[in-house]
């Protein structure tokens, strides 16, 4: 564990050996700030450099990160701006917080069991683990194909926004979208407990409610620019959208899913799903 100080310009810690290093504050922001987008929040932009940060190994799972009145003398923000960014990292599972203690950050998670749709395999077939937390859940603020899909049910629907990180090869950003009030564990449950689910497990499990049938569409296309960001892959990137639409009976929704899948290696195994049963499909190179 590292204790950090914070002095005007600059952030020393001590490791193991006791060694002291110090960070100055513009390298901080220099490195792990993102550019500014017009409409997201300042509290956003700290959120995702702390992020960045942590993902990057400045923090190391079970180490401490600062506290908000220091994160706020280190930074341009003010200490409501950097209370709100911390409380979405809380949120998301990202960092935990211990009475009398302190804040740090999450240990890594276990791997997601039996992924469904992002099955990631290397060129000797093997599948890839895959790690998931969920960075943003709220009401969509715009219209898209889960508009038309869930067209009687628009009032409850949430959108949940999670990271896969792929054997730390590289990272998938998605969002599902359900409908809260037929599904409500979505919103009130603890977003580190959720995140590493199987989402279409959940559903059947809490809810008794099945999957009948699941269509996939697969695009190569520039990846939107907030997507570039939080997956750290330059602005305009070219990459792969994957689209699922879950039924149930009598044709009702049960979910829809975007998944924005940057260049790599691996293969993602695409299957043909009826319930029980995975019909392999060829795969596809990403």
């Amino acid at each position: 564990m590292s204790t950090l100080w914070v002095g005007a310009a600059s952030l020393a810690t001590r490791n193991k050996g006791g060694t002291m290093r110090r960070r100055s504050e513009a390298e901080f922001l220099e490195k792990y700030q993102p550019l500014e987008v017009s409409g997201l929040p300042k509290y956003a932009l700290l959120r995702e450099a702390l992020l960045a940060a942590i993902e990057d190994g400045y923090w190391q799972p079970g180490s401490r990160v600062p506290n908000e009145a220091v994160l706020a003398s280190m930074t341009p923000y003010s200490l409501g701006t950097v209370q709100k960014a911390m409380q979405d990292l809380v949120q998301s599972g990202v960092v935990i917080r211990r009475r009398g203690e302190g804040t740090f950050v999450a240990k890594r998670r276990l791997a997601m069991s039996a992924p469904l749709h992002l099955r990631f395999e290397d060129d000797s077939g093997q599948p890839l683990a895959i790690y998931a937390r969920i960075v943003a859940r709220q009401k969509p603020l715009e219209e898209g194909p889960w508009s038309t899909f869930f067209a009687d049910e628009q009032e409850g629907l949430l959108r949940i926004d999670r990271i896969f990180s792929v054997s730390k090869l590289f990272r998938v950003f998605s969002s599902i979208y359900v409908n809260a009030d037929r599904f409500p564990l979505f919103a009130k449950r603890d977003a580190t407990e959720l995140g590493p689910h199987n989402f279409k497990d959940v559903i059947r499990r809490e809810y008794n409610v099945g999957v009948q049938r699941i269509q996939q569409f697969l695009r190569t296309d520039s990846l939107p620019a907030t997507v570039c960001k939080v997956l750290k892959v330059p602005k305009g990137t070219k990459g792969s959208r994957l689209e699922l639409y879950a039924v149930g009976a009598g044709g009702r929704p049960v979910y829809y899913q975007d998944a924005f899948i940057p260049p790599n290696p691996c293969k993602l195994r695409l299957a043909d799903w009826t319930p029980g049963a995975y019909v392999a499909s060829p795969s596809a190179a990403i």
